[in-house]
């Protein structure tokens, strides 16, 4: 299920209704809570649905996972892959039926993603990406808060779609063993990391943008570009100096402590 990814999706949520200003009554904390949990039921539910369909290149990227290892078995998989997915579809039908919505299609998108999108150029990384910013727009519906939502939502669409470029750099034997059409396997390992190297100084570049506009105050700047600026430059300058398998699971890891330093500045500012 990926518990420390979970983790970060749920305070994810609890970002939108910690910067609303709105008191923190048991009303809103009961939704609050409420929304984390949604998402990450959903979220860990999406982990376990992608193992389901990856145990092959599983086999080959990273043996050490349950079903590709042989500790849990597909059928188990898939039956909590259900349960997970489906208490948090339900989860949010408390909250309203934008929550509501927003659930499903998360839940759909990720299924599909899995079965099949995972595989194809661009597509796979583009939709996983949006799953992951959704995560605030669902936040910002459930505590009645979207304007502010988009920025987080807008950063970590672009995050992820970059993390997701790395992510593919590092299955490429797993994945051309099955044939799949991932960036770096049709364009080849320099072009993917140009593309990732883009996204993330797109990424810097709009990071600033709610500073300039008087959203976000000096704290949040200084965070940024003490902290976050500097993780993500070395990120990409590690990713040119080495390539190798062991490297960018580092860096993927890495980019764990981008993420929650991101969300922090956010509070803060």
């Amino acid at each position: 299920m990926r518990p420390v990814n979970a983790c970060i999706a749920g305070a994810s949520v609890l970002l939108i209704p910690a910067i609303s200003g709105k008191p923190w009554n048991p009303t809103l904390i009961g939704m609050s809570a409420t929304a984390a949990l949604a998402v990450m039921l959903i979220g860990a539910g999406g982990n376990v649905i992608n193992d389901y369909y990856d145990v092959e290149t599983d086999r080959i990227n990273k043996p050490s996972r349950p079903l590709a290892s042989g500790r849990v078995s597909r059928q188990s998989a898939f039956w909590e892959w259900l349960i997970l997915s489906v208490s948090g579809v339900l989860l949010a039908g408390f909250q309203g039926r934008l929550c509501l919505g927003i659930a499903m299609v998360a839940v759909l998108a990720l299924w599909v993603y899995s079965l099949k999108l995972k595989r194809t150029l661009l597509i796979g990384n583009a939709v996983v990406s949006l799953v992951a910013g959704m995560s605030f727009i669902y936040a910002g519906a459930a505590v009645e808060y979207l304007s502010m939502a988009w920025i987080p939502a807008v950063f970590a669409a672009l995050f992820h779609f970059g993390r997701e470029i790395l992510k593919d750099i590092e299955d490429t034997e797993g994945d051309q063993a099955i044939g799949a059409s991932t960036l770096p396997l049709v364009k080849g390992m320099a072009f993917s990391k140009g593309v990732a190297t883009c996204v993330f100084f797109v990424l810097l570049v709009l990071t600033v943008v709610p500073y300039l506009t008087g959203r976000f105050g000096e704290k949040y700047l200084a965070i940024i570009i003490g902290l976050f600026f500097p993780i993500i430059l070395f990120t990409l300058i590690s990713l040119w100096r080495n390539s190798t398998k062991p490297n960018l699971h580092r860096l993927n890891n890495i980019l764990k402590l981008a993420m929650i330093i991101g969300l922090f500045s956010i509070w803060v500012g």
